[in-house]
């Protein structure tokens, strides 16, 4: 300002200064146009940055939501969750199964949330009314959620709840839930998992290259920051209220120019995500996005100034010629401003100046005549224009320039009047719409007034307001102007926002009480009704409001007190607590905690009471309970035998059972109350107070071993377990013990390492087979010298052995099922089974295997006792087989079998006697066998029970009646046995009616049989006699024509050898004639010899020489003594090592007979090679000697003779080779068999009894 009143004081001031200005505004406007130029060509491209970087973050956050996504569903998927969910789910707290499974399950969810900072909290909600069964943060547990949408929704499949604030903390929150499986398949809870917004906000804030001041933030739909890090911010207890965020939570997208939360002019981008319920925000700084535009002005603007400079120079110049008169004038002028009117301004120049000079003398004459008329009329206008509260603006129409504004605009716009007077709205920017205010002058135009006009508005520093405008037309010397007059709505219309807002959110807040909420009138009606008080009492809010609390939840009993109560609501002002007994929508009785608050208006008056009520009923039976379970809870610990005792902070005792009392030797009062120093010796008292501080210090739990001094005087062995408990606030309490007196064990422990070795020996020398495997990882830990024989393996070897190598591998042997039984000893029941395992070279046996979950030094072990079973599997085959053919042979035996008890009880009996009694078993079974017996008495047959010896019998007579009163004679062989120290009899009867009759018929004729039989005796031996002479000669007379036939044809053939012989000339003797001759005589010699030997070795018995014999080196033997000729191929398979008792000439002549007959055979086939096959052979219960052909074989009809005495198919030979060889091997205990099909060829297995080499 000292500025402008200095250059004011000069005319040539003022023209220089003029010239400057005019210069440096054209500079700046220049500078301005650049600027403005430049930064519209800037819009584009920050709009389309924010864009991509809103694009970006929304697209991150989308990844990583789908990323919790499947870490979610891997967790539910996981082994450990659908196998330990289901014991979760399904048993109570207090079972083993359900703290086995929550540990597993606890430390497998608390490693994801060490491992994926992603994860806040996982909970296992059950689907009984969605209870928290498990929480990564234990304070959740036990709650309920079934209201909550997560679990809902979570129960059908997999569901992303988007942001909504935690119930606990209002901590904004997204949860990801997803149902699990139980044991069969059925959906029995919901895994809920809670993400961890701090992620989520690293994740939004990862906008490398955004700028310096740029900024990317979530709110949710109540305005609030959702980010972690800005969550529960001071400055901010509504949430945030500006321009990009209102926009989003309308669900529009686009950028604008508008003031950030903390009033900094921002360009900003702001989208809403309707899947999580949020917007997201993109904003940089005005300053930051166009400081291009402003360095580009900035460079104008100082050229500028340089250019000016020299330009003052030369108006300094002539700007003095032309001021030294116009200064004489301002003297003047300031003259007549001081109310001098009578000086008068030479007017010697004839130039402009002259012209001035006559001019301002005649506008001092006027002034002088007006000045006075018009002065007390203008300053009572501008006292009332300026006192108003608006802001007031006189615009002329023509050039729409504001001739005046008073005080309250220049406030309201931040601008003097000197600057808005002579300027339009447009030059003064006032309007944030050229739309609303061409609409506002179109409206004057037409109407020429406009009322509450309500528009946008920008002040001076850019800041923008709404306004309630209001404008008339008028005449002012004789011009048309308009008269504006403004109010600042601003400020009402964001009360009116926060109080939409904050109705919102009381709104929720009250659906959202974990209490009811219910208003009532002055009458008692419920004007409303929330969520908590429905759930108490059963009334839907519908149901409830516009009712009078009688018909609702006041019982009859309580209506006189709650008349009372409501009375007294009226004349106080502070809170009414009170308790009363409520009824439900169904009838229920219930105790409930009443908090009433009268609402009153300004006057003091009450129009209405406002009431939180709790459900106690839980609570009050909770408390009696507590109370009954705190005189329960001191009776159990006196009748615990250890003694037990707790502490507080300062180690004065404060309870104790009976047990500790008797231990220590004090009454129950001289130790509560009294510290440990004060009772026990110093150096012990010392060393319980030390533990004592240290268990207090460090927390947790705590075990220490100590002498105590007993109630006799003497020192015990004491092991002390302590642990601290913490007050109701988590504060500690003090410290809760028990002691074990170990003296005892400890020297059991001195005894024990004394036997260590002995057991080590024990254990080695065990005929059983032990294992002992470690009850956690499954890992041998060691096993003893009967193992490793029994297996094969070496101790190495053993110890890292996979348990499915000592399993057969055959179903249901294998690894999968070994593992069960494990399994179930480890939860404790202990195992014993039959088992088919597996040496280490593949041999496969029986075992019997005990497994039992055991600690053994200490540590919890599984021991497996194993003992090989082979042989008594082997026996119990047997034995079942033996007892299966026994059941068999009594139950299809001809005669009746009886089995009783010494006192004569039917204990079973077979079919064959109900049979013949017509009795059903289940009726004799049970029955008495003096019941049966008609001729016997009870003694009777009890003294001829007790006559027996164990292990002999008797044959008694009895007359057996039957069901239909028949009786019937039997011969009873009844022996007495003992089994278990028990004896039975086993009686079998006879049924001898028709015995008895035919020996009475028989007795008639015995004397003529006698008779008849001596007659016949001698008929027989004569026919006898006469029958063997005819089948001797009848034989003897085949014989006699089959030898004779046989012999004569090779005796024929011999004859004319010698006759050829005889032709023969000495001299040729030598000569091939003669050789031919002599081989002929030879075979036909040989051919008798067989002959004769065949019918010697049939006809005569010959005594065996049976020794053992190796069969395959005989036939290997045979086989190369005979002459196979060229056009059979022969091929060996014979067995090592096969060896049998037999005589080995007489089976030689066995094979060789089956031999010549396989070659005779292959000679008769033609147009096929010949094939001989022999094998030994060793089967389960024989070996065998297999000769096989491939020759015509043999027809049935002729194989249904071929062991018949001379029978024979050749036109040689008596037909005694067959019959030979059967003789042979059925005197060797063995046969023959033939198998031959006709065309194929025969196989001849000749098979002698098996006997272990």
């Amino acid at each position: 300002m000292k500025l402008f009143s200095w250059i004011s004081r000069k005319l040539v001031r003022r023209l220089v200064a003029s010239s400057l200005f005019l210069s440096l505004l054209a500079v700046m406007l220049l500078s301005f146009i650049a600027y403005y130029s430049v930064r519209e060509n800037l819009r584009d491209s920050v709009a389309g940055r924010l864009h991509s970087v809103v694009d970006q973050q929304e697209l991150e956050i989308k990844r990583w939501i789908e990323d919790q996504k499947k870490t979610a569903i891997f967790i539910s998927r996981a082994p450990i969750i659908r196998e330990k969910v289901a014991d979760l789910l399904s048993r109570g707290k207090d079972h083993p199964y359900y703290e086995n499974a929550y540990r597993y399950v606890s430390e497998y969810l608390f490693s994801y949330i060490k491992n994926f900072p992603g994860l806040r909290e996982i909970m296992i909600l059950s689907d009984r009314g969605g209870e928290v069964i498990f929480s990564t943060t234990s304070e959740n547990e036990g709650a309920f959620r079934e209201k909550d949408t997560f679990f809902r929704k979570g129960m059908d499949d997999l569901y992303v709840q988007g942001v909504y604030p935690w119930r606990q903390t209002a901590e904004p929150t997204i949860t990801i839930s997803r149902p699990l499986l139980g044991a069969f398949g059925n959906k029995a809870g919901v895994l809920a998992v809670h993400l961890n917004l701090e992620r989520m906000d690293e994740v939004v804030n990862d906008h490398a290259g955004f700028g310096k001041t740029g900024e990317v933030y979530l709110v949710d739909q109540y305005s609030s920051f959702i980010s972690a890090r800005r969550f529960g911010r001071e400055d901010f207890p509504r949430g945030i209220d500006t321009e990009g965020v209102d926009r989003a939570i309308a669900g529009e997208e686009g950028v604008a120019y508008y003031l950030n939360y903390e009033a900094i002019p921002v360009v900003g981008y702001y989208r809403w995500l309707p899947e999580l319920e949020v917007a997201i925000i993109a904003e940089i700084r005005q300053s930051e996005a166009f400081s291009t535009a402003r360095n580009i002005g900035i460079i104008i603007a100082s050229g500028g100034a340089i250019l000016s400079f020299f330009l003052v120079v030369g108006n300094i110049f002539f700007a003095n010629q032309i001021a030294e008169p116009l200064e004489g004038m301002a003297k003047m002028a300031e003259q007549v401003a001081g109310g001098d009117f009578s000086i008068h301004f030479p007017e010697t120049l004839k130039d402009e100046t002259g012209i001035l000079a006559t001019s301002f003398n005649s506008m001092i004459r006027h002034l002088h005549s007006v000045y006075g008329k018009l002065e007390n009329t203008a300053e009572h206008f501008r006292t009332v224009f300026n006192l108003s509260p608006y802001a007031i603006g006189v615009m002329r129409v023509d050039n729409g320039a504001f001739i005046d504004v008073n005080e309250g605009f220049c406030e309201i716009f931040n601008v003097s009047s000197e600057r808005a007077v002579g300027r339009s709205p447009q030059d003064l920017k006032i309007w944030a719409s050229d739309r609303d205010r061409l609409r506002l002058v179109s409206l004057l135009n037409r109407d020429g007034k406009v009322v509450d006009f309500e528009a946008d508005f920008v002040r001076d520093n850019g800041e923008r307001f709404r306004g309630l405008l209001s404008s008339r037309r008028v005449e002012l010397s004789g011009r048309p102007h308009n008269i504006s007059i403004l109010i600042d709505i601003s400020p009402l219309r964001k009360t009116e926002r926060d109080l939409r807002r904050t109705t919102e959110r009381l709104q929720l807040l009250l659906n959202r009480m974990p209490v009811g909420c219910i208003t009532w009138s002055v009458d008692s009606v419920v004007g409303f009704w929330n969520p908590e008080a429905e759930s108490i009492f059963g009334y839907s809010a519908s149901e409830a409001v516009g009712r009078h609390a009688y018909d609702l939840v006041v019982h009859a009993e309580e209506q006189p007190r709650f008349a009372g109560d409501w009375k007294k609501l009226k004349s106080r002002d502070e809170t009414l607590q009170q308790e009363s007994a409520n009824i439900t929508s169904d009838g229920r009785r219930i105790i409930c905690d009443w908090y009433h608050t009268p609402l009153k208006n300004d006057r003091g008056e009450l129009v209405g009471v406002i009431s939180m009520v709790r459900d106690i009923t839980a609570k009050r039976k909770a408390e009696e309970d507590l109370k009954y379970q705190k005189e329960l809870l001191q009776t159990i610990l006196n009748s615990i035998p250890t003694p037990i005792f707790y502490k507080d902070v300062d180690g004065y005792y404060r309870g104790c059972n009976k047990a500790f009392c008797q231990y220590v030797g004090f009454n129950h009062e001289e130790l509560v109350g009294h510290h440990v120093r004060e009772l026990f010796p110093a150096e012990k008292a010392e060393v319980y107070d030390e533990a004592d501080r240290k268990l207090l210090e460090e927390g947790g739990t705590q075990i220490y071993e100590a002498k105590v001094r007993f109630a006799d005087g003497s020192d015990r062995d004491v092991v002390f377990h302590k642990a601290i408990y913490r007050n109701p606030d988590g504060s500690t309490g003090g410290l809760v013990g028990n002691m074990i007196d170990v003296t005892e064990i400890r020297k059991a422990e001195a005894e024990l390492a004394e036997s260590e070795q002995n057991y080590r020996e024990i254990f080695n020398a065990s005929t059983e087979a032990i294992v002992i495997r470690d009850a956690k990882d499954g890992s041998i830990i060691d096993v003893n010298q009967a193992m490793l024989d029994m297996y094969g393996y070496s101790r190495d070897e053993a110890i890292d052995v996979d348990i499915g190598a000592l399993a057969s591998g055959e179903a249901p042997y294998v690894k999968k099922n070994l593992l069960q039984h494990i399994e179930l000893a480890k939860d404790g029941i202990p195992q014993l089974f039959e088992w088919q395992a597996k040496k280490k070279d593949g041999t496969r046996f029986w075992v019997e295997i005990s497994l039992k979950r055991s600690v053994i030094r200490g540590q919890d072990r599984l021991l497996a006792v194993i003992r090989d079973i082979s042989e008594r599997r082997e026996a119990e085959q047997a034995q079942r087989e033996s007892e299966e053919r026994f059941h068999l042979l009594i139950e299809h035996a001809a005669d009746a079998l009886y089995l009783h008890d010494k006192d004569g009880c039917i204990l079973t009996v077979n079919q064959r006697v109900c049979d013949s009694l017509g009795y059903s078993r289940e009726e004799l079974i049970g029955m008495n066998v003096e019941t049966l017996c008609d001729d016997l008495s009870g003694e009777e047959l009890r003294a001829f029970w007790a006559s027996l010896e164990i292990g002999k019998s008797a044959v008694l007579e009895v007359t057996v009646r039957a069901k239909d009163g028949k009786l019937y004679p039997n011969d009873v062989n009844i022996g007495r046995f003992a089994f278990h120290d028990a004896e039975f009899y086993l009686a079998m009867a006879r049924d001898v009616s028709e015995r008895k009759a035919a020996e009475a018929e028989l007795e008639r004729y015995r004397n003529r049989l006698e008779e008849l039989v001596t007659e016949r005796t001698r008929q027989l031996e004569q026919a006898q006699s006469e029958l063997v002479q005819k089948e001797r000669m009848a034989v003897l007379g085949q014989l006699t024509a089959t030898v004779s036939h046989e012999l004569r044809n090779p005796l024929g053939t011999v004859k004319n050898a010698i006759y050829l012989l005889s032709r023969i000339d000495p001299i040729d003797a030598g000569g091939a004639q003669m050789e031919k001759a002599l081989g002929l005589a030879d075979r036909n010699v040989r051919r008798c010899d067989g002959i004769i030997n065949e019918l010697l070795d049939y006809s005569r018995q010959q005594d065996l020489s049976p020794v053992a014999t190796d069969i395959s080196a005989l036939v290997a033997e045979v086989l190369d003594e005979q002459n196979i000729p060229d056009g059979i191929k022969l091929t060996r398979n014979l067995k090592k090592g096969v060896i049998a008792p037999c005589d080995p000439e007489r089976l030689r002549r066995a094979i060789i007979n089956v031999l010549t007959n396989s070659i005779q055979a292959l000679e008769e086939k033609s147009g096929r090679k010949g094939l001989l096959k022999v094998q030994v052979r060793q089967q389960k219960e024989r070996s065998e000697i297999a000769v096989s052909d491939n020759g015509p074989g043999i027809d049935e009809a002729i194989r249904e003779k071929i062991f018949e005495p001379m029978f024979s198919t050749k036109n040689f030979g008596v037909g005694l080779g067959m019959p030979i060889v059967k003789n042979i091997m059925e005197e060797h205990g063995g046969d023959i068999e033939i198998e031959s099909t006709p065309g194929q060829g025969t196989t001849v297995t000749l098979w002698l009894p098996h006997v272990d080499a």
